[in-house]
C-alpha cells in the first residue's frame, strides 16, 4: 500500500510538472508576439523571427526527418526538408524547431525530427511535446483561436476559416494542437481535403 501511495505521488508530480512545462512552453512563444509587436498572423514571418533569435533556416535535402537544428552558442541553423508540400506543415516543423532553439538550451546542441515528433502529444519526449506546443501557440495563440472559435461549430466549414486566418496552418499531413486549461482542440490532416475534425471539449 505505501509502494502504490509512492508511485501515485510520483505520476501526479510528474503531471504536474508537464503541465507547468507545457505551460511556460505556450507562454515563451505567444513572449514573441508580444516582444516583437506581432499583432495578426500574416506579421509572422517565421524566417525573420528566427533570425532575429539568432537562427537562421534553410531548406534543402533531409534523409528521414523533416527538420533538424543545429546550435552552436548563440547561433543556430534549423535546416527543412525542402521537398515538405505543404505550406502550413513546412512551417509548424519551423516553428517546431525554434521550439527547441528557445526551450531547451542545456538539453542537445542538434535536434533531428521527425514527422512522427510532430505528433508527440502522448508518446513522445516531453521536449518534443513542448516543442510542439510552442509550435502551435506560435503559429496560433491562444487569444487568436479562442476569438476565431467563438459561436463557430465544428465543421468544414470553421476549419476552412481557420485556414485562411492562420495562413494554411492546417494544410498536410499533421496533427496540429491548441489547448488551454479548459478547451483543447485537434485536427487531423489527410493530405487532402478529406480533413476530420478528432476532438474538442470544453
Amino acid at each position: 500500500m505505501i509502494f502504490l501511495g509512492l508511485k501515485n505521488l510520483k505520476t501526479a508530480l510528474m503531471m504536474k510538472n508537464k503541465t507547468y512545462r507545457i505551460t511556460i512552453a505556450q507562454g515563451e512563444a505567444e513572449r514573441l508576439w508580444e516582444l516583437y509587436s506581432i499583432t495578426k498572423p500574416d506579421e509572422l514571418c517565421l524566417e525573420d523571427l528566427a533570425f532575429e533569435r539568432g537562427v537562421l533556416v534553410t531548406e534543402g535535402a533531409l534523409e528521414g526527418m523533416e527538420a533538424c537544428l543545429i546550435r552552436n552558442g548563440n547561433h543556430g541553423l534549423i535546416r527543412v526538408r525542402k521537398d515538405i508540400p505543404e505550406k502550413g506543415r513546412k512551417r509548424f516543423a519551423i516553428a517546431h524547431e525554434l521550439g527547441h532553439w528557445e526551450l531547451h538550451k542545456d538539453i542537445s546542441q542538434i535536434f533531428a525530427c521527425t514527422e512522427k515528433d510532430f505528433v508527440a502529444k502522448y508518446k513522445g519526449s516531453l521536449e518534443e511535446i513542448e516543442a510542439n506546443y510552442f509550435a502551435a501557440a506560435l503559429l496560433m495563440p491562444t487569444k487568436f483561436f479562442e476569438a476565431s472559435m467563438e459561436d463557430l461549430p465544428m465543421s468544414l466549414e470553421t476549419i476552412d476559416k481557420l485556414r485562411a486566418f492562420f495562413l494554411n496552418i492546417f494544410n498536410g499531413q499533421s496533427y496540429l494542437i491548441n489547448g488551454t486549461q479548459q478547451n483543447l482542440f485537434c485536427h487531423v490532416l489527410s493530405g487532402t481535403r478529406q480533413d476530420k475534425v478528432v476532438a474538442r471539449q470544453s
